[in-house]
């Protein structure tokens, strides 16, 4: 299955990433520090080369621990709107954006 343009970008062949990941997109508490998630941005990064895209913007709820992560791969936080994510009353997380230019 090819790329599918999608409104405002691309959408990464759904087909690649099934066997790697639960339905939402988060690892499993026993996968996490096995380097899956390291191996699946490995993955978007070469698609999105040899598509010729010039960099990997993504985003992610704070409060988990992930900006570590993605700074650690490579992503330079560029945005983040405090609060802007309510996961439950009196429980607001920030929304935090990432880029990562492709060479």
């Amino acid at each position: 299955m090819g790329p599918s343009p999608q409104p405002g970008g691309w959408e990464v062949p759904p087909a690649r990433w099934r066997a790697r990941r639960e339905r939402d997109g988060r690892p499993r508490a026993a996968q996490q520090g096995r380097g899956y998630g390291r191996e699946l941005l490995a993955e978007a990064e070469e698609i999105a080369r040899d598509w010729g895209l010039a960099g990997l913007r993504l985003t992610a709820r704070g409060g988990l621990g992930l900006e570590r992560f993605y700074t650690s791969c490579g992503y330079t936080e560029v945005g983040r709107v405090p609060g802007a994510i309510r996961v439950a009353p009196g429980d607001d997380r920030d929304d935090i954006t990432f880029w990562r230019a492709l060479a």
